[in-house]
């Protein structure tokens, strides 16, 4: 190549990069990470919201401890000698409605573990209760926990005992507890309440509730089960 090409092509070099440049500088927007004037925000700035959201009103409760102490040990026992123990449950009436006989009562199912009352890392039945003006009773199941059949025995869950640790007795539990607890309210409001009551659960506890729904239909309108 001759020295005037050489030089052409130079120059053609340098204004191609001298068009690209002031294009470039003419067009901020299009580079990136680049904010136009004013808007570059200061590291300080908290993007995020500046108040927390307030906490659910299902969230703010108070549950009682009660005791069934008249509750049966063998609900089959058709001599009617079997002996009774004392089974554990727990109330919120925070959001309850029912002294009319109108609210409804959720029959809260704990399972094969020590009950806490309501679970404050599980509070959809609360959310529930809020929503339809509902009680909450909420029941430890037997052998488990507070709730001994053979408490103060040396060996509670001996063998012999343990022929009382059945889905069926836990059926039975559930609905001397319910006719129990119908009994005071209809003492204390009117005799001719009858709040509707729904059984509720999960895991076992939810084939519990189904298991219910469907030899006390009479006692039930419905249950909220969940088995996986």
């Amino acid at each position: 190549m001759s020295r005037i090409g050489v030089l052409l092509f130079v120059v053609g070099v340098v204004g191609l990069v001298s068009f690209v440049a002031v294009v470039d500088a003419a067009r901020p927007s299009l580079r990136p990470n680049r904010f136009p004037p004013g808007l570059i925000p200061s590291p300080a700035t908290d993007l995020s919201s500046s108040s927390s959201a307030a906490s659910p009103p299902w969230t703010n409760y108070t549950q009682k401890q009660y005791w069934f102490t008249s509750q049966k040990l063998d609900h089959f026992d058709l001599s009617g000698n079997t002996p009774n123990w004392s089974q554990r449950y727990w109330i919120v009436d925070d959001f309850w409605t029912g002294g009319d006989g109108t609210g409804p009562i959720f029959h809260y199912l704990c399972g094969e573990y020590t009950c806490p009352g309501v679970n404050p890392d599980r509070l959809f039945p609360l959310e529930l209760a809020y929503e339809h003006k509902a009680m909450v009773v909420v029941v430890e199941h037997r052998f488990y926990g507070e709730s001994q059949p053979f408490a103060g025995q040396a060996e509670p869950a001996s063998l012999n005992n343990l022929v009382y640790l059945n889905s069926r007795q836990a059926l039975g539990d559930l609905a001397e507890m319910q006719l129990e607890i119908t009994n005071q309210i209809q003492e204390r409001y009117h005799p001719r309440h009858k709040n509707k009551w729904i059984v509720i659960g999960g895991s076992y506890p939810g084939a519990l509730s189904a298991w219910y729904r469907l030899k006390y239909p009479h006692l039930y309108v419905s249950s909220f089960c969940v088995c996986v």
